[in-house]
């Protein structure tokens, strides 16, 4: 689907923009520092943040769901990718 866009923000937000209408239809909270990267795969959007943390949010729900934290991180995730079924951060 080419009408959405994901972003990160520094007010530690992810927003999910409408590109036909141009404007964000959606603002997601949850992380606690600055979001950095983002990735949307298969419904998911993957967002990466200084506070260490990367979240699961289903991009399909009506206000984008966060699924899952993953914890595992001693400093602040810059990166992510996915390759197959690995996240890569």
């Amino acid at each position: 689907d080419n009408s959405k866009l994901f972003s990160g923000s520094y007010d530690c937000t992810v927003k999910r923009w409408d590109l036909t209408g141009r404007e964000a239809t959606q603002t997601w909270k949850g992380h606690h520092h600055p979001v950095l990267a983002i990735h949307y795969r298969d419904g998911r959007v993957f967002s990466a943040s200084v506070d260490k943390t990367i979240r699961v949010w289903d991009a399909t729900a009506p206000a984008g769901k966060c699924l899952d934290t993953i914890l595992e991180h001693t400093d602040a995730v810059t990166c992510l990718a996915l390759r197959g079924s690995h996240l890569i951060s």
